[in-house]
């Protein structure tokens, strides 16, 4: 399995330079947003494992897409802030077999949920991604792993280490998804798990994801998904106990979804249940979700918010039977008002109220922002 993610880089990235040089075509695109906001906020929800956040003064994103024939694509995207060097957000090619049937492979994005479309800034009708998408739990899953309660009970908060879903960075895989009738189906075999994405075969076997969606028309969607697979980081396996891998630990989630449209109004929302296998506290069981709603009117106007909230199970055994959970629970309110002023421009004026649950007073933040979004 390790040699076929590596044969299967190596081919995305073949296919994407022949498609530059080969009779194939070739498009390029690009995405800039800027932002201000208020300065006396931590932010910490918001940012990624490498610093990012949607609320950055300025980023970019840059996309190649070639056609190479009528069935055979290749993408690649890179980002990058302000303050940072760009990165190589994901590179994949894509085999249509038929109109309805398709694979790709290469560092793919998260083949599950509803974000993954709306994760640009000129599709998301607000600011921020989704707390079940991006927040970092106290969970490690580098640098070591927790090996007590207590330490772990003490580096709660600090939203930096495993989120349970993680948008940001693609996982290297294989994706295939099909239609048939109103059901859409599919399946991924990928290097890393949902929280802790690789772009290098770590582990024996991959982590697996399928899910099913019934789209009985655009107007409406409900599905479910699930996802398994080990997350811990190969340098802890010398202090796992005798006899146990990293393979033998692994992060489980299910979601469901739902999207809905009528007239000037969207609605979209979904919910997760997650447990990592934890080597030395037992399970470390979690649940989340957000439901956000846009109306749009006067053509070009819309208003938008969104509601979500992140729980996280006591420990066992326990230390305090009233706040010994793993991590704290956190709700985050958002909205705002935009305006399309052409088919390339977004202005959104947002608020984003963030309030943890048991934890200090300073972990709580308001952020007032004034982002635009510019298609390139």
């Amino acid at each position: 399995m390790r040699t076929s993610l590596v044969k299967i880089i190596l081919l995305t990235l073949c296919v994407l330079v022949y498609a530059t040089t080969a009779s194939a075509d070739l498009f390029v695109s690009g995405l800039m947003t800027m932002v201000a906001r208020n300065a006396d906020v931590n932010n910490l929800h918001n940012h990624t494992n490498l610093g990012y956040s949607a609320f950055d003064a300025v980023s970019a994103r840059l996309f190649l897409d070639a056609r190479v024939t009528d069935r055979l694509s290749g993408f690649v995207q890179l980002y990058t802030s302000r303050d940072y060097d760009p990165i190589l957000y994901g590179a994949y090619i894509r085999y249509d077999h038929t109109p309805n049937a398709h694979l790709e492979a290469g560092i793919i994005p998260v083949p599950v949920g509803l974000w993954g479309p709306r994760t640009y800034a000129d599709k998301n009708p607000l600011v921020a991604v989704p707390l079940i998408y991006q927040y970092k739990t106290v969970m490690k899953t580098f640098g070591g792993v927790q090996t007590t309660a207590q330490e772990m009970l003490e580096e709660r908060g600090a939203a930096a280490y495993s989120p349970m879903l993680y948008d940001f960075c693609w996982n290297a895989g294989v994706h295939g998804y099909a239609s048939a009738g109103p059901f859409d189906i599919g399946a991924a075999l990928q290097a890393g798990s949902l929280g802790s994405p690789s772009r290098e075969m770590k582990y024996d076997y991959p982590n697996v994801t399928a899910n099913v969606n019934w789209v009985p028309g655009p107007w409406l969607t409900v599905g479910v998904w699930g996802a398994s697979g080990p997350f811990l980081p190969t340098s802890v396996e010398a202090m796992l106990p005798d006899g146990k891998k990293t393979e033998d630990y692994h992060q489980q989630t299910v979601g469901a979804l739902l999207h809905a449209a009528y007239g000037h109004g969207e609605l979209y929302a979904e919910g997760i249940v997650n447990r990592f296998d934890h080597p030395f506290l037992g399970d470390l069981n979690a649940q989340g979700g957000y439901v956000d709603v846009t109306y749009t009117f006067l053509t070009q106007w819309y208003a938008a918010a969104r509601i979500e909230a992140l729980g996280f199970n006591r420990l066992s055994p326990a230390i305090d039977p009233e706040e010994n959970r793993w991590d704290y629970p956190l709700s985050r309110y958002e909205a705002g008002v935009g305006y399309r002023s052409s088919p390339r421009t977004v202005v959104k004026l947002v608020t984003q109220i963030v309030r943890y649950t048991s934890a200090p007073a300073t972990f709580d933040d308001e952020i007032y922002g004034l982002q635009f979004v510019v298609k390139l």
